[in-house]
């Protein structure tokens, strides 16, 4: 490819992203050879992009850097999620992947003793 995970990262992608955004470069270009350019394939990067999710909540509980690491972990295992910040003094979680299950993620968090607030 024309493009690599130093440029992925350049363009702001973090974690399983990565693989994920270079995996579907890559079939685009097996299957249309004259799309391996860096300019062809920022755009099919900018087009899968845009079909990103983003949830941000507000998670009450979180006392410790611990609880930082547990929600990043727990969120972290489910397939569709590429990617968590998570802020210990506001509570703010910022969950990044594709068709994320928001459902899942509230009753992951509460189960794991964290309220998620709306």
């Amino acid at each position: 490819l024309a493009v690599n995970g130093n440029d992925l990262i350049a363009w702001g992608i973090k974690g399983r992203a990565i693989r994920r955004y270079l995996a579907e470069m890559l079939a685009q270009v097996l299957d249309h050879p004259e799309y391996n350019t860096r300019e062809k394939l920022r755009e099919i990067f900018e087009q899968l992009r845009a079909q990103d999710d983003c949830i941000e909540l507000t998670v009450n509980g979180m006392s410790a850097g611990s609880c930082v690491r547990n929600i990043k972990k727990l969120l972290s295992g489910i397939a569709q999620v590429d990617h968590v910040d998570v802020t210990l003094d506001s509570g703010k979680v910022v969950i990044y992947g594709q068709k994320i299950p928001f459902e899942q993620v509230q009753h992951m968090l509460a189960a794991a003793g964290f309220e998620v607030v709306l």
